[in-house]
């Protein structure tokens, strides 16, 4: 009867093992997941840009390069006052739908946090992150509708393109993504900017 008793806790202690690696891996996973887009959070996107990062540095004698995107929803804030939080919701989740369906499988594609979104694009250089981002742009222009109360509301976004130069930092590329984003919106919004365009 003992050894029934121990192959029985033994086996309940087993599948207590597996049930709690199962629930762990949905909270690493819930942890890195934007729950109002489905799309990877800004935890996922650091982790993201870093892999690439040092994937590229790896494959540098290949000339291995990357690029990123950031997109940002134009006047977002009067998105909300108009319509609310729950019109701000249904552009953002709309959005997301959007770049998820036009990104390809190799890129990545994240929620960073308010309207801000953004797109890696590994071994990607300056023209094929530029036709991306204008291919993006265009999709979202003409696509970008959120039902609101029965109400078409139609937003723009501004997109701010970088390619990594071979010898920065990830951060160096990024502050030059939000040198283009700022360019984008400077231009009077709705368009699309990569850096070191004039």
């Amino acid at each position: 009867m003992k050894k029934y008793t121990e192959v029985s806790s033994v086996r309940e202690l087993l599948q207590r093992i597996k049930y709690l690696e199962k629930e762990n891996e949905r909270l690493k996973k819930f942890a890195l997941v934007d729950d109002l887009t489905g799309l990877p959070n800004r935890k996922a996107y650091t982790e993201a840009l870093l892999s690439t990062h040092k994937v590229a540095l790896r494959e540098k004698s290949k000339r291995s390069v990357y690029a990123i995107a950031f997109i940002d929803v134009d006047l977002f804030k009067k998105i909300n006052d108009v319509h609310g939080h729950a019109g701000g919701d249904e552009v953002l989740r709309t959005l997301g739908q959007v770049i998820r369906k036009n990104k390809r499988p190799s890129d990545g594609a994240f929620r960073i946090g308010g309207e801000e979104f953004v797109v890696i694009m590994p071994n990607t250089d300056s023209m094929g992150a530029r036709a991306f981002a204008i291919r993006l742009h265009s999709t979202i222009e003409d696509t970008l509708k959120a039902w609101i109360d029965g109400v078409s509301v139609h937003a723009t976004v501004s997109i701010g393109v970088a390619v990594w130069n071979g010898s920065e930092t990830s951060a160096k590329l990024v502050a030059r993504a939000d040198i283009a984003l700022y360019k984008a919106k400077e231009n009077g919004r709705n368009h699309v900017h990569v850096f070191g365009d004039t």
